[in-house]
């Protein structure tokens, strides 16, 4: 084979290759090494940090045992509220059944604190409520009675 005959068939080459598109094939060793580069250090900070991840992740778990007793003393102080709630209004029904005569401004209040112990019962379905609802109801009666007839038992006041 002579020079003629290689010129000629590389001829043939590049008139093939012009004629068909080949896909470029890219190569980027420095992408291949920035990778390389970021796994290395990671494991690198890794093994490094780890004690500092350790603590972390403990001082994590103490956040979340302390946010569980923070909830559930919550829970607790709402229920003895709702408690206190109700006996105060047991107390003022049985007053009200012992002919006790009450201030328009005692009935406000006792109204207020039926309203939140009806809140904190419907917010929380499994409270035992049905120890006060016939007191609730008898109260309420009581009040709009005292309104129709005006009669409420009268504040007095010191000094005049």
């Amino acid at each position: 084979m002579n020079l003629q005959d290689a010129l000629a068939g590389g001829g043939i080459v590049i008139v093939l290759l012009t004629l068909l598109e080949i896909a470029p094939i890219r190569i980027n060793p420095w992408g291949a090494l920035r990778s390389a580069g970021r796994k290395a250090l990671g494991c690198f900070g890794s093994h490094i940090n780890s004690g500092v991840l350790t603590e972390l992740q403990a001082v994590r778990d103490a956040q979340e045992d302390m946010r569980r007793k923070l909830d559930s003393h919550i829970e607790s102080d709402q229920r003895r509220s709702a408690n206190e709630c109700r006996a105060s209004i047991l107390h003022f029904n049985n007053e009200l059944l012992r002919s006790i005569r009450h201030t328009k401004e005692e009935y406000i209040d006792i109204l207020a604190e039926i309203d939140n112990y009806e809140a904190y019962c419907h917010s929380n379905p499994d409270y035992p409520n049905n120890r006060a609802t016939m007191a609730i109801d008898n109260i309420k009666d009581n009040y709009r009675e005292r309104l129709q007839h005006r009669d409420f038992l009268e504040s007095f006041s010191g000094g005049e």
